[in-house]
């Protein structure tokens, strides 16, 4: 039942639930040096689930340039060890967008950093009772928030689709 969601990138979020495990990978800007890194860095995590799936890239009609060749590697590379790819429209389906202003649920502090999509899966995620998750996720620096984010809610999006029920609030969860 564990289940890893990758957010590809130079900045690779990742998230294995229900372990509980959330990070974000800095990899080389090189196609191979980051397939390498990531292939090395997940292999414990990719060994210990059973589901795997990972966030697709749109080029909108545009060639690919040189900043999205890492991550079509890292896809295609997770694709071949029996990887899903999920459209990244999947954040519309998960969870409207939140105005920077929003006030609507009292205690509810949004990290900096988070654009209106992310807040808007930051929110879902903490109505869906993730919050210990959701805590390691703000103590990641600022930059890499998005991506861990990212993976975090795709593996909750995901594991909602499979129908599967997955606890979020794991008080052994960790961010790395």
């Amino acid at each position: 039942m564990p289940l890893l969601a990758v957010d590809p990138g130079v900045h690779l979020g990742y998230a294995l639930i229900p372990a509980g495990e959330v990070g974000v990978l800095v990899l080389p800007k090189d196609v191979e040096g980051a397939v390498r890194g990531m292939m090395e860095e997940l292999r414990p995590l990719l060994l210990s689930s059973t589901d795997l799936v990972v966030e697709g890239w749109q080029v909108r009609g545009r060639r690919p340039g040189r900043d999205s060749l890492v991550p079509l590697a890292l896809i295609g590379a997770l694709v071949a060890l029996g990887g899903k790819t999920v459209p990244p429209t999947w954040k519309r389906e998960f969870a409207p967008k939140v105005p920077q202003d929003f006030r609507g649920v009292p205690g509810l502090r949004f990290p900096t950093g988070l654009d209106p999509t992310d807040r808007g899966i930051w929110l879902r995620l903490y109505l869906d009772g993730w919050l210990p998750l959701l805590d390691r996720v703000r103590a990641l620096p600022r930059k890499h928030r998005p991506h861990a984010l990212d993976a975090l809610g795709l593996a909750r999006y995901a594991s909602l689709l499979q129908g599967k029920h997955v606890e979020g609030g794991r008080a052994d969860a960790r961010a790395v």
